[in-house]
């Protein structure tokens, strides 16, 4: 939030496009395919992006998402959607 110094506007229009930026359709495709460098691509991007915005819990499960080995990467990627729809759906409530 320090990015963005206080601009409440700026912030509000940051959240309302949030969930179109993080592009978490693209991953779930990556996903399907088993693109493992892929996802860990969009992982990262959702990191930066919730990291910007403050919304740690997403930050943190996109970053073991990113740094996932082998078999770990289902588990973390799980997680990470779980979270990344719980997001989606209180941002759509709060618009």
């Amino acid at each position: 939030l320090e990015d963005y110094c206080g601009d409440i506007s700026l912030i509000s229009s940051k959240l309302k496009t949030f969930v179109n930026d993080c592009d978490f359709p693209t991953l779930l495709t990556y996903k399907s395919e088993n693109n493992e460098e892929k996802i860990k691509e969009g992982a990262h991007k959702i990191k930066k992006l919730s990291e910007k915005l403050g919304i740690i819990p997403l930050q943190t499960l996109a970053k073991e998402t990113e740094e996932a080995k082998n078999s770990k990467i289902d588990v973390a990627f799980k997680a990470l959607e779980q979270e990344f729809l719980r997001v989606e759906k209180i941002l759509q409530d709060l618009a």
